[in-house]
């Protein structure tokens, strides 16, 4: 009788999901299983997710729901707390890229990038993710 070997996947890309959202946004969870299976797909591994949401202000100076939708720091996109989870996740699940579900400019990947010591990836099509290059 023929012994079957362990056939487990080995994966070279492994990955955290971040994201920007409004703490209105009902499609979070959903827009983050559809980008994991399509980087299952191309044989990346998601070992964490992280959501940065920006809820309604309680202060009193203009803003509120209208600002919804803009960047708590311009430089990262994220509060320096949620940086901070995010680089303390990538470090524990031993990531080598972040996908990011927001649209970054090139100096907010870059930003990122340092702080979480890997690729930070923009992925606004979570139907069709890109490959990082890890090259280098």
């Amino acid at each position: 009788m023929a012994r079957r070997s362990d056939q487990r996947q080995e994966y070279t890309t492994r990955a955290i999901v971040a994201a920007f959202v409004s703490a209105k946004a009902s499609d979070t969870d959903e827009r983050i299983r559809v980008v994991t299976a399509s980087l299952a797909a191309l044989g990346v591994e998601v070992v964490g997710t992280v959501i940065q949401r920006r809820g309604v202000s309680r202060s009193k100076s203009p803003g509120g729901s209208k600002r919804l939708e803009t960047p708590l720091n311009s430089s990262t996109v994220i509060g320096p707390g949620k940086g901070e989870e995010l680089a303390q996740l990538v470090r524990k699940c031993g990531a080598n890229v972040v996908y990011f579900l927001n649209d970054l400019s090139s100096a907010q990947s870059q930003r990122l990038g340092a702080q979480t010591l890997c690729t930070v990836i923009p992925c606004v099509n979570e139907f069709k993710p890109p490959l990082p290059n890890l090259a280098g």
